[in-house]
């Protein structure tokens, strides 16, 4: 076996383990969760504070749970063009698609029927994030998430709902499976050497 190939094989290993912690699932639904509290609580502006908070957390999780076990991790060139290109079309293609909707609204029938699904777009919105992450980092469990969020959204929508409910369902589905993810993660992989504590 050739050195390039061992070094192919083992960044592949590392790729697939850097996204099973479980901590982008976790950090996720508990901002998608309150965000869905909040606006079900009548306190919208959860939506503006969460993200951020969600956003600055993630690094310091991922230095404390995930970098003493896997170390640090920087992919080769060719993979993180393709992370990059594959976030790039998919958005492109939602853009395309909305653009489309919003043009083809413009008619009566359209209209209504996008009036009945308005407290399911934010969920919708998640989904379409979703799916874009799920091709760009080859994570089937995100585009499942996914389908989660189009779910809650049209129940949402039939029952003319806050739109926080699905925001609240689907938030917590990711929770829980972020949850479970980082339990298997932290018994699966132990702390390397060199990262223990003197």
């Amino acid at each position: 076996m050739s050195t390039t190939t061992t070094l192919a094989s083992t960044e592949s290993r590392l790729f697939r383990a850097y996204w099973q912690d479980g901590v982008l699932d976790l950090l996720a639904g508990a901002a998608l969760s309150a965000i869905g509290l909040g606006w079900i609580a009548g306190y919208p502006l959860a939506g503006v504070v969460v993200p951020p908070v969600a956003i600055a957390t993630w690094p310091i999780l991922r230095q404390r749970i995930t970098r003493p076990r896997l170390g640090q991790v920087r992919f080769n060139a060719r993979r993180r063009f393709d992370m990059s290109l594959g976030m790039i079309a998919v958005l492109s293609l939602g853009v395309l698609l909305c653009g489309l909707f919003v043009s083809r609204s413009k008619e009566g029938a359209s209209y209504e029927a996008l009036r009945s699904l308005a407290p399911g777009i934010p969920a919708l919105l998640v989904a379409a994030l979703g799916l874009s992450a799920a091709a760009a980092l080859r994570l089937a469990r995100l585009a499942a998430y996914s389908a989660v969020f189009v779910a809650a959204a049209l129940v949402v929508a039939t029952l003319d709902a806050e739109p926080g409910w699905a925001l609240l369902a689907g938030g917590l589905v990711m929770l829980a499976s972020g949850a479970r993810l980082l339990a298997a993660f932290v018994r699966g992989h132990p702390r390397l050497a060199a990262a223990m504590d003197p």
